[in-house]
């Protein structure tokens, strides 16, 4: 099995990646956000208080999808930090 660091170099050659221990989430990916930033809608305007269609910057964050089909935003916990479950899904 493989540990954390091999899941993020993983994540960063564009691999999707699932902890074995996992039974919610089917797998992991990383976005590299949107550093020159793109035109927000009408939730993320509400959201935060500005108008439709203004731009925001995002830096690099983790979505996972769960086993329904659900796309989350994702952050590690320790445990899946200090796992050596991880693998990559195809």
């Amino acid at each position: 099995m493989n540990n954390f660091e091999y899941a993020m170099k993983a994540l960063r050659n564009k691999a999707r990646v699932h902890r074995q221990d996992w039974t919610d989430i089917s797998y992991v990916v990383l976005l590299p956000g949107y550093p020159e930033g793109i035109q927000i809608n009408e939730n993320n305007a509400a959201a935060h208080r500005l108008k439709v269609g203004a731009t925001l910057r995002y830096k690099p964050y983790f979505q996972g999808c769960t086993v329904t089909g659900e796309i989350i935003v994702w952050n590690a916990t320790t445990e899946d930090l200090l796992a050596e479950d991880w693998m990559i899904i195809e």
